[in-house]
C-alpha cells in the first residue's frame, strides 16, 4: 500500500463515522465503530512513508498529524467528547468544538500545500495535481475559518452550509490521495502496465514450477477443447453430406 493510501484510507476512519449503539442512554453515550485514533495513527504512517520515500519537507504534516491524533484519543471516549457539545451542555460555547477540529484541518491545509508546491515545481510541471491540491488548501482554510464567522457572528442557518463545505473539503482530499497514489516522486509504484498478447501470440511463460505446471494444465485443456470442436466440425460436415 502506497503512501498516499495509506492517508486515504486513515481519512475515511476520521471522516466518516459509525457510532453505535443505535439508541444510547443517556443520548450522548455512543461510539464511534470506525475509531478516529486509528485512522490518525494510519495517516501518520502515510506521513512517515512519504518523508522517507521523497526529498519534501513534511514537518508541518507531520506535527499537525500528530496534534490531532492525540485530540483524537480523549475525544473517542463519549464521556469526555459531550463536556464540548452545546447540544448536551448548553453553557458551552461552539469554540471548543472548532478547537478540536482544528488540527484536522491543519492536517490537510500543510498536506495540500506541500503536495501542490512540489507538483509546480517539477519539471515538467503537474499542473492538474497543483491545481487540484491548490483548490483543496483553500478548502481547507476556508474550513478553519467559517466556523469562526458563523458562530461568532452568529450567522442563523448557515452551519448547515458550512457542515457541507467542510464535508466536501475532506472527501475531496481522501479521493485525490486515491487517485494520485501511483505517482512515483510521492512514493508510488509508478503507472500500472497494461501488456496483452498479440493475437495469435501466446503469454510469456511462468517462471516457478507451480505455475508451470499450471500452465501446462492450461494448455493441454486447450488443446483437448480444440480437438472436441475439430471433431464436432468434421461430424457436422459429415452429416450434411448424407442423403436426407
Amino acid at each position: 500500500m502506497s503512501p498516499l493510501q495509506r492517508i486515504g484510507l486513515g481519512l475515511i476512519l476520521v471522516v466518516f463515522p459509525a457510532d453505535f449503539p443505535a439508541h444510547p442512554h443517556p443520548v450522548w453515550n455512543y461510539y464511534d465503530a470506525l475509531p478516529p485514533p486509528i485512522g490518525w495513527l494510519l495517516v501518520m504512517s502515510g506521513v512517515l512513508g512519504l518523508a522517507r520515500a521523497t526529498d519534501l519537507d513534511f514537518g508541518l504534516v507531520r506535527a499537525s498529524a500528530l496534534v490531532a491524533l492525540v485530540v483524537s484519543v480523549p475525544m473517542w471516549f463519549p464521556q469526555v467528547n459531550h463536556y464540548i457539545v452545546p447540544q448536551y451542555n448548553p453553557g458551552v460555547s461552539e469554540s471548543w468544538q472548532w478547537l478540536a477540529a482544528l488540527p484536522s484541518w491543519l492536517f490537510g491545509y500543510f498536506l495540500a500545500k506541500t503536495i501542490g508546491d512540489a507538483a509546480m515545481a517539477r519539471e515538467p510541471r503537474e499542473r492538474g495535481i497543483a491545481g487540484w491540491f491548490g483548490v483543496l488548501r483553500w478548502g481547507f482554510l476556508a474550513s478553519a475559518v467559517l466556523p469562526a464567522v458563523v458562530y461568532g457572528a452568529k450567522v442563523k442557518g448557515a452551519d448547515h452550509t458550512m457542515h457541507l463545505v467542510i464535508g466536501l473539503v475532506e472527501i475531496c482530499l481522501i479521493l485525490a490521495m486515491f487517485t494520485y497514489h501511483r505517482r512515483e516522486w510521492l512514493g508510488g509504484a509508478g503507472p500500472r502496465v497494461w501488456v496483452t498478447p498479440e493475437e495469435g501470440e501466446e503469454p510469456a511463460a511462468p517462471a516457478t514450477a507451480a505455475e508451470r505446471l499450471d500452465w501446462q494444465e492450461f494448455r493441454a485443456e486447450r488443446e483437448r477443447l480444440r480437438q472436441e470442436m475439430r471433431e464436432r466440425r468434421r461430424e457436422r460436415r459429415e452429416n450434411a453430406k448424407r442423403p436426407g
